[in-house]
């Protein structure tokens, strides 16, 4: 079974700043990074559609996240199943293909990066509505105290699909 795998990585920090070395594996194509000036920066929850899904290699250089990872492959038996992992500084995270992603960040000057291994085509994003997963909307909830409108959303991301409708 293809589920979501978190690693923790040594950070070695002296007067300088800091050093993690980063093990990679696979046939990555693209690297992105998200910085976030401000605290509950949400993105996502975002995937492909073949034949232009992507596995990610998600990695927190600076801040945290809550990182959520939701199998949306119908022929799975952990279809719709959301994982969610609590993020700092140095930690991965590989999510396979079939899994749509986001996090939010849990401070301001959050900085992520991410691997892909497969091309971006507009023609074949998707993106599933945050607040229309349970386990999503109540943790946004939690950490905003409620006020759910202090997090920042693009445009794209608030006419996301519904939950229910995958």
């Amino acid at each position: 079974m293809n589920i979501p795998i978190l690693s923790k990585q040594p950070i070695y920090k002296d007067h300088r700043g800091s050093f993690t070395p980063i093990d990679i594996t696979g046939d990555w194509i693209q690297s992105n990074i998200s910085i976030n000036d401000d605290i509950y920066t949400f993105r996502g929850l975002h995937f492909q559609h073949e034949p232009f899904a992507q596995t990610k290699l998600v990695r927190v250089i600076q801040g945290k996240i809550i990182d959520f990872a939701i199998n949306i492959n119908k022929d799975s038996d952990d279809y719709k199943k959301v994982h969610i992992f609590n993020m700092d500084e140095g930690d991965s995270l590989l999510v396979p293909k079939g899994y749509a992603h986001g996090f939010i960040t849990l401070q301001s000057g959050t900085i992520v990066n991410y691997l892909v291994d497969n091309g971006y085509s507009k023609e074949n994003e998707d993106c599933i509505l945050w607040s229309s997963v349970p386990e999503v909307s109540n943790i946004l909830n939690d950490v905003t105290n409620g006020k759910t409108f202090k997090i920042k959303i693009s445009d794209k991301d608030i006419i996301g699909k519904n939950f229910n409708d995958l």
